[in-house]
């Protein structure tokens, strides 16, 4: 089967934020003072660069983002659960749940506790409260992605062998 990748619609606003941030800092660092002292330019070259890397960064992001979530023939891998990747044989069960516009796809495994090891801290007091409320505990969330939410849970369903819902 072909291997299906999703990425994530691109917020603008987080990189933007440090070069904006940035550029008044430049604009106070030049003019007079830049030129008159060496840790005014000091300060300017280095707003400069910081500006630079972080407008290069922006560049980058739009041009070529990463895959938030792939699906191929050995399983599922999610960047953002960062569990490495999920196989179809141990997914016992898929189901979407949606609030308030935002979509998470559940995975009932065969041994989470295997796969609730390689999270993080913080991944895992996810899951604890994803347990919490009567759900699994390995979720793929599809917040901001450009994807069709039921036809992607019939997909994982279909690759995981599981019956349509």
């Amino acid at each position: 089967m072909t291997p299906i990748t999703l990425t994530q619609r691109f917020s603008y606003v987080r990189y933007l934020l440090y070069p904006v941030l940035l550029l008044p800092l430049l604009l106070l660092s030049g003019g007079r003072r830049a030129g008159t002292d060496g840790a005014g330019q000091r300060l300017g070259w280095a707003i400069s660069l910081g500006l630079s890397l972080g407008l290069s960064r922006l560049l980058l992001r739009v041009t070529n983002p990463p895959p938030r979530l792939t699906l191929d023939d050995e399983g599922v891998t999610s960047q953002r659960l960062g569990a490495g990747k999920i196989a179809w044989a141990d997914v016992m069960g898929a189901f979407l749940r949606e609030s308030r516009g935002l979509a998470c796809l559940f995975l009932e495994l065969r041994d989470p506790d295997r796969d609730l090891t390689r999270l993080s801290g913080g991944q895992r007091r996810l899951a604890a409260s994803h347990q919490a409320v009567g759900n699994p505990p390995i979720a793929l969330d599809l917040t901001g992605m450009r994807v069709d939410a039921p036809a992607l849970l019939a997909t994982v369903r279909q690759r995981a062998g599981l019956p349509p819902q």
